[in-house]
């Protein structure tokens, strides 16, 4: 009957004791900035991810790449774009990639460009820019807390079995 909220040692957990697990992913959303690239604006949502989410729900990637361990580990200030931000920004259609953009005061270089899936688990939409979930979390000062995961399990696990381990590791850390 207490508040509990997930964190990012919840994670490491859960991959490391729970069995048939393929990957874990986390969200963490964050609020609604001015973003800007020369003279062309806009108002976009920040939603932090970590590099596993692309494993569970895969978001097309149309230029670059998603975010890497090595983008986790150093909190680097990179991002990927959806298609909509791409031509509001980038209007003449060149490759973002490795361009920087303005978030307020902070600038982020641009990793890649995703077109927003309709298929499995979006938690942006198309006006979001993503970031690496400890590069949001150390931008809101949220310490090491998540406010999703999400995780998927080897083709032909039963999931009703991997949800209990998973309930039993959570609720042991909590």
């Amino acid at each position: 009957g207490r508040y509990w909220q997930f964190e990012n040692e919840d994670l490491a957990a859960i991959k490391k004791q729970v069995p048939n697990v393929r990957s874990v992913g986390s969200v963490i959303w964050g609020s609604e900035y001015k973003f800007s690239r020369n003279d062309k604006k806009g108002d976009y949502s920040l939603v932090g991810y970590n590099p596993d989410f692309q494993q569970i729900s895969p978001q097309p990637i149309r230029f670059g790449r998603f975010f890497n361990e090595i983008d986790m580990e150093q909190q680097r200030k990179v991002c990927v774009i959806t298609e909509r931000i791409w031509q509001e920004l980038f209007p003449g259609g060149e490759n973002p990639v490795g361009r920087t953009i303005r978030m307020n005061n902070t600038y982020l270089t641009v990793v890649g460009v995703t077109a927003v899936s309709n298929v499995g688990m979006s938690f942006h939409s198309d006006a979001s820019v993503l970031l690496p979930l400890g590069t949001v979390q150390r931008m809101y000062n949220t310490g090491k807390r998540l406010h999703q995961v999400s995780v998927a399990a080897y083709d032909g696990v039963p999931i009703p079995r991997v949800e209990e381990s998973i309930k039993q590791i959570v609720n042991s850390r909590h």
